[in-house]
């Protein structure tokens, strides 16, 4: 007997190229680089977002993605905080003689 149920990577794989690759064709060309990115976002979790079991294949993609940002949101806010403490430490340190 077969499979009643796709894989979930392969259920995502069907997706994007059913669906979201009529969209990445109607992007201008330099924005499809930031499309594949998220693509491969959504790969890269896909082991969890499987796990998840997500009544949806379309739910877990999204959650992937917004997880994924989310992460990389905080990093670059966490840097920022590193980059202005240093200025503000360089500031101080020239006004001390």
């Amino acid at each position: 007997m077969g499979r009643t149920i796709l894989p979930y990577r392969s259920a995502i794989e069907r997706e994007i190229s059913h669906t979201w690759k009529k969209f990445a064709r109607m992007l201008r060309r330099e924005e499809k680089a930031s499309f594949e990115d998220l693509i491969n976002t959504i790969r890269n979790y896909a082991s969890e977002a499987g796990a998840a079991a997500f009544p949806s294949v379309i739910d877990g993609m999204f959650l992937s993605a917004i997880f994924a940002h989310t992460i990389e949101l905080k990093e670059l806010r966490n840097s920022i905080k590193e980059v202005q403490k240093t200025i503000e430490q360089l500031k101080n340190s020239r006004l001390d003689p």
